[in-house]
Order: C-alpha cells, then structure tokens, then sequence
C-alpha cells in the first residue's frame, strides 16, 4: 500500500513540474516545505543533501542559498519571496540596502550626513575629531591609538553632522569594512610628513568598495617635512586625483596641532552631503546598528547604536539580535537624556536582555511577544547559518551567481611578493573578462596575505589571490574556519588559469589541486609511441607516484598527465624525498631536457 501511495505522490509531483519556472521561497523553510513548493519528491532532494555532504530529515530548516543551489539541479529558478518586514537573513548579512528600502519617499526629510574618519595609526584622526568636538579625547587614548569605538555629532552652520571615529587595529578590519557602508563620506587622513602607507591604502579601498564619497585631509602641515604634492601624487596613483589638478577628489591641507584648514573641512563636508540630497524617513519604527556594547555593572547590558532611518523612541520594544527588551532610557553622546533619536542619530541605550555584538542590527516592534519571538527565531537560524564564515563568499555562491547572471563583477583582493610582481598580475588579471563578467581588484598591496586581507575578501564576496607570498598564522585560522575562496600560487599562470575558470563556469567545484611542488627534466631515457621515460632531479619538497603532472616551459604550462611509476635508481618507489630519480607516464607532447614538471594531487573540497 505504501508503495502504490508513494507512486500516486510522485505521479502528482510529476504532472505539476517545475521544471525552467521561478518558484518564490522564503528565507528558511523545512525539506518538507521546499520539497512541496518545487515538486520534487523528497527521495531525490535527499539525494541531492547526501551529494553535498549534508545530512536532513524532512524537518530539517535549510536556507534560501541552499535551496538556491538544490533547486539548480532540477533547473528550477528560485527567487525570494517579497516581505515588508525586516528578513533575518538581510540581519544576519548585514543587508542595509534591503532593509531599508521600504522608507516612504514622499515623508522623507534631510537627514545628518554620518562622516566615517580613517587612516593610518597616529596619523591624526581622532586629533582633528578632538578639534572639531572641543573636547579631548585624544589624550585619554593608549599609545595614540583609538581604543574605543564611538560616534560623536556636531552643529555646523545650524546643520548636524555624524562623526564615527575608527580604530585602526588589525582585530577591528571588518568592522573598517562595515564602517565604510554605514558612512556617507570617508574622510581619509593622510599625514603630509609621513605620507600614505599600506592602511591609509586600505581606507581608500573600503570607501571605494562602498562606494563612498572620499575627503582627503592631509593632517600636519605644520611640520617642517609637510610635502602636499607629494601627497597628491601619491593620491592620483590610487585614482584619487585632487580637484586643483582638475579632478573631483577634495584634498584639505589640514593642522590638528594649529587649527589650519578645520573649518575648510567641515564646509567641504556640508556641500559634499547637500550635493548627495541624504533623506530618511521619521514616521516609522526605527532601525539602528550597534556601535559599541558592554556589561555595565549599575545598568546591566548597554549599547551604543546609530540609527539608520526613522525614529528610535524610550520605551520602544526592539530586537536586537537574540536580545530582546523595552527601552527605559536613550542617553545621547554627552550622557544627556532624550526620549527620541531620529535618523543619523547616535544614542546609549539600555535594557536590553543581553549584551549584543558590534554590527548588530536593532529593530523596533509592536510588541515585547514579538521582540522575544524574533530574538528566539534568530537564535535559532545563527545555530544553523554561520555569521563568522563568510559563507556567501563561498566559491559555490559565486558561481551560481555568476550562471544566473547576478554577478556581473568578480571581486579580487589581491596580495603579491613585489612592486614588480604585483603589477604584472594585476595587469594580467584585468584581460580576464568574458561578455557577461569582468574581474574587479577592489584591494593590492605588496606583502604576505594577512588577517586584513582575508577579512576584506570576506566581507566584500571577493576571492582572495596571492602570488609567491605566505598566509600568517592569524589569517590561515580565519580561513581554515570560512568559506573564503583563496588562490595563492607561486607561478601566475596558475592564477590565471584559476580565475579563468570561474568566470566560464569550468571549476570542478567538488574538488581541488594540491601542488606538491617541482622537478627539473635533466634526462630522456625512452620515448616510444605514447610513453616516456625521463630522469629527474626533484627541486624542493617531494614528489608521489600515481600523482599528477604538468610540464613547464618557458613559464607556460604545455601538457598535463599522470605518472604511471616513479624509480629512484632501479628501485620502484611511492615517494621521492629528494636527489635524482626516474619517472614514467604516459604524454601527448614531447618533453625536453630542462623542462620543470609541476607534480600535483587532486583531493576533495572540505
């Protein structure tokens, strides 16, 4: 009976098929929901789990991206279901965009522009901030680095203005990341005596990343080693070129010690905002991100947060994270006590359930059900999704992307041993484009890949590329723990060859190259028909019999193979350690004396 009602089931599937049409999914659903919305029996999604490594009973919760990557299998096109409400997943990812595209257009009003300070250590940031707020905060801070994180607001000529000033400690990169998204202009501090360095080349690619409008403020002009132009050159090689060099990049020679060209500054950041026409809407319930949080041991779990539209009222009830609770005080940035903080606006709040984490996205419901209600659905979707892997920076996400058109760029954070180097790769990797895609190099420094990078890559969806350069220990645990797709080889044609085949669609996914390093061709012992015999002496680390081979010459990879045995004098062996040895395989290509054998293995994707 079961059979003939299993049969019935997979008939009805079968008359309602899916297949080439757009079924509407939302965020999280169960196997069972996803089986009924796409017809397909729930025998063959299964299946599909088990190929992916992936174990679920019909009660399962899986996400959209998961469906998203089943469903391509049985070419159904799912899309997301349209929902007014704020969806957990654009929290998680931290999706302002989408979170904010319900604002009214005809109740909004102009807002504060929110100013992001960036820069490289000690070059003057939160100086020109102590200036400009006529405090002195700077004084307070450890070695003259920023230690907290802060927002900080301003009148200028009537008209409020939001400073957020970061700190610059490799630990704080992604929050650098999210910064520059959150921010309407990126001020970025150079000082004019020690000139841009590596992070000061950082700033200005999140703010490009972001695309965010950029004010250059060259900080200590009055020291006796001050060169503006040298700056300036040093900006027109990032592709920022000053307005007086008949550009659109605004530089301000600026003083933090002598008060020179401050208030320069901040008119150049009124008109920069009144030419973005910045507007939000103040009718509705508000959103915010989370600056800074902590235990307070009078007032329990505290939270600074900026608000990103509407209006953040005392005893709203919010959500934030898997805290849930009504507001009792909203304390602003000089410990003062307002009952409401429009958009722009930064504010201490308390009473929430627990503390949450920097980046946080704070949400207001009707209710305090609903604030709990939500707290405990996000709970139970952060158990099952990873915020910390950088998952939809996987290489599966991007090329299903990229088939489906949604991916018209391919970002690249690129790191390489030299000037010289970085330059030839950087130029090779621009010609790699077809019709529908093109490569994008959002960062590029010389020097071994490190947390930052890595950090970068997986906030911006960007594959991280090294050539002949290590990975530090800091930055190998965050990948050993993410999704991140890195490509770090020691010849560029690798990379190439890479790239190449992500943006056609020709990476085997499911499985990798693991180089196991180089032999030099010194001898040709036999050649008949298909097979060769050769001698070889092995240049670094070792190389396995019933391995795979490519031969070099000239820099260019000319055949590939695999090795049918492997001598060391007259002895069959699995592996040669070091010294001379004989290998045999079979060829399509003549291999000649000199040649460099690239000997590698193919293992599955973890």
């Amino acid at each position: 009976m079961e059979r003939k009602e299993k049969s019935l089931e997979e008939m009805k599937q079968i008359l309602a098929d899916k297949t080439g049409q757009e079924v509407a999914l939302p965020d999280f659903l169960t196997v069972k929901e996803f089986s009924e919305k796409i017809w397909i029996p729930f025998s063959k999604i299964m299946s599909e789990f088990l190929k992916n490594g992936m174990m679920a009973t019909l009660n399962t919760r899986v996400d959209f991206d998961t469906c998203f990557i089943i469903s391509e299998v049985f070419n159904i096109k799912v899309v997301k279901e349209q929902n007014d409400e704020v969806s957990i997943t654009s929290v998680i990812d931290w999706n302002l965009t989408d979170m904010l595209k319900n604002d009214d257009a005809t109740k909004q009003v102009t807002r504060a522009p929110i100013i992001s300070i960036m820069g490289h250590v000690d070059h003057g940031k939160t100086s020109i901030l102590d200036y400009i707020r006529k405090t002195s905060v700077a004084s307070w801070e450890a070695w003259g680095i920023t230690q907290k994180i802060w927002a900080y607001q301003v009148v200028r000529d009537w008209k409020k203005i939001t400073f957020l000033d970061t700190p610059w400690h490799e630990a704080f990169s992604i929050m650098r990341a999210r910064w520059a998204k959150l921010t309407d202009i990126a001020i970025i501090v150079v000082a004019a005596d020690e000139w841009m360095k590596p992070q000061t080349i950082e700033s200005i690619n999140h703010a490009k990343e972001a695309w965010v409008p950029v004010i250059v403020a060259v900080n200590k002009m009055d020291k006796v080693w001050a060169n503006l132009d040298f700056v300036k050159g040093q900006l027109a090689e990032q592709w920022l070129q000053p307005e007086d060099w008949g550009w659109n990049t605004v530089v301000v020679p600026v003083s933090a010690h002598t008060w020179l060209g401050i208030d320069t500054l901040l008119e150049m950041i009124l008109l920069v905002s009144e030419m973005q026409e910045l507007k939000a809407d103040p009718t509705r319930p508000a959103i915010a991100t989370v600056i800074e949080s902590h235990l307070d041991s009078r007032l329990g779990p505290l939270a600074t947060v900026l608000v990103n539209s509407w209006t953040l009222r005392k005893w709203d009830c919010v959500v934030c994270a898997a805290s849930a609770g009504r507001l009792k005080f909203l304390k602003d940035y000089k410990w003062k006590n307002i009952d409401e903080a429009g958009p722009s606006t930064p504010v201490l709040i308390s009473w929430l359930s627990k503390v949450v984490e920097g980046w946080d996205i704070l949400q207001v419901t009707p209710d305090i059900e609903t604030a709990k209600n939500k707290a405990h659905e996000f709970e139970l979707v952060r158990s099952s999704k990873s915020l910390n892997h950088f998952e939809w920076a996987s290489l599966e996400l991007l090329l299903n992307r990229i088939k489906t058109w949604n991916l018209k760029q391919l970002k690249l954070v690129v790191k390489a041993e030299s000037n010289w180097s970085l330059e030839a790769l950087k130029d090779a990797l621009h010609k790699q484009w077809t019709a529908e895609i093109k490569t994008q190099i959002i960062h590029s420094w010389v020097g071994d890949i490190n947390d930052s990078d890595v950090l970068m890559a997986g906030t911006s969806q960007a594959i991280l590329v090294g050539y002949n350069v290590w990975i530090v220990s800091n930055a190998k645990h965050t990948l050993v723990n993410s999704k991140i797709e890195v490509i770090n080889k020691k010849v560029i044609y690798h990379i190439l060859e890479k790239i190449e085949s992500i943006i056609t669609w020709m990476i085997d996914i499911k499985h990798d190259d693991v180089d196991l390093w180089e032999a030099k061709v010194k001898a040709i012992f036999f050649s008949w028909k298909d097979r060769m015999v050769i001698g070889c002496e092995i240049k670094e680390w070792r190389v396995e019999n019933r391995s795979k081979v490519r031969v070099i010459r000239d820099s260019k990879k000319v055949w590939s193979g695999d090795i049918i045995s492997l001598k060391q004098w007259v002895i069959d062996v699995q592996e040669i350690l070091e010294g001379e040895f004989g290998i045999a395989f079979k060829w399509d290509v003549s291999v000649e004396v000199w040649d460099i054998l690239e000997f590698y293995k193919v293992v599955q994707r973890k």
